[in-house]
């Protein structure tokens, strides 16, 4: 079926354009519809209306299609009005539809007005007008409807509400844990500049102490030994116990600086301390990339 044979009502809503007013009579924002939601606190306010407003306020089981969208991908798509407690009108930018039968019709359509063959069919009529891509109420009118007996209608509802539900648990759980994850990975790099992360030995130097003769060792002339032939011998450079703490120190910067970049990574990281040592001058004791993955 389509969506003309099942509704008894269609409408665009209010024209006049918010004014900016902090108080007044309540207008929905197009960005409150999203697919299977309308999120009835994205409101503007209307200081004064022009003409008779009754017709345009939206009731619970009101179906809100978005007419115009920035994105084909929110074009479109339906939302159902759920727990409206006040009036609150909707803008000529939303259209609303009313379904003839009562539940549970309007939020299987709802469904299936958001994927398969009815969002194809949105997607395929969206055109572009004055700079606003946008549908007509004809398109809605004509959109297809896989119309399924009412049980089966019932039971299509409550899996999808159950599996919308796994999905935005999932999604809560994830959230909090990445806020957590962000939470420890700057405890790390406070207890690793407080010195806490790894047992300290009392014998070693302490920072200003190394950066201090790193910075004098950079400001000696540099000696190149060279053989009988004349060229410099091929000899193996140690990885000595202050080159281990040079790097860690630069590594540890590169961290602090770039931990929230989603492109860091272990490639990232050779190639920064490639430069540190190449064009900076910066000694790192010539690491290779075996060095520098165990080291890191």
């Amino acid at each position: 079926t389509n969506v003309d044979q099942l509704m008894t009502y269609l409408r665009n809503g209010y024209f006049q354009s918010p004014s900016g007013a902090t108080g007044g009579t309540p207008i929905l924002r197009i960005n409150a519809v999203r697919p299977m939601r309308v999120d009835l606190s994205e409101i503007r306010f209307l200081d004064a209306v022009e003409q008779d407003i009754a017709g345009y306020f939206v009731q619970d089981g009101d179906l809100l299609f978005t007419r115009y969208n920035g994105s084909v991908e929110l074009l479109g798509v339906a939302g159902m009005v759920r727990g409206c407690l006040e009036k609150v009108l909707h803008p000529d930018k939303l259209i609303r539809v009313k379904l003839a039968i009562e539940q549970p019709l309007p939020t299987f359509v709802e469904i299936a007005a958001n994927v398969g063959a009815s969002r194809k069919h949105m997607i395929g009529r969206a055109r572009t007008t004055a700079g606003q891509t946008g549908i007509s109420g004809v398109d809605i009118r004509e959109m297809p409807i896989p119309l399924a007996p009412l049980k089966e209608q019932d039971q299509i509802v409550a899996d999808v509400h159950e599996r919308l539900s796994q999905i935005e648990r999932a999604e809560s759980l994830i959230g909090a844990n990445l806020k957590r994850s962000a939470r420890l990975r700057q405890s790390i790099l406070k207890r690793a500049f407080e010195g806490k992360l790894v047992p300290q030995v009392a014998t070693d130097e302490p920072a200003s102490a190394l950066l201090e003769r790193i910075r004098r060792q950079r400001e000696l002339p540099a000696e190149s030994p060279t053989g009988a032939n004349g060229q410099v011998p091929a000899t193996k450079r140690k990885d000595t116990r202050e080159g281990f703490f040079r790097r860690g120190a630069v590594v540890t910067y590169i961290v602090k600086r770039l931990s929230s970049d989603p492109s860091f990574g272990r490639t990232k990281m050779e190639k920064i301390l490639h430069l540190t040592q190449t064009h900076l001058s910066f000694p790192l004791d010539q690491i290779g990339r075996a060095s520098c993955r165990e080291r890191v």
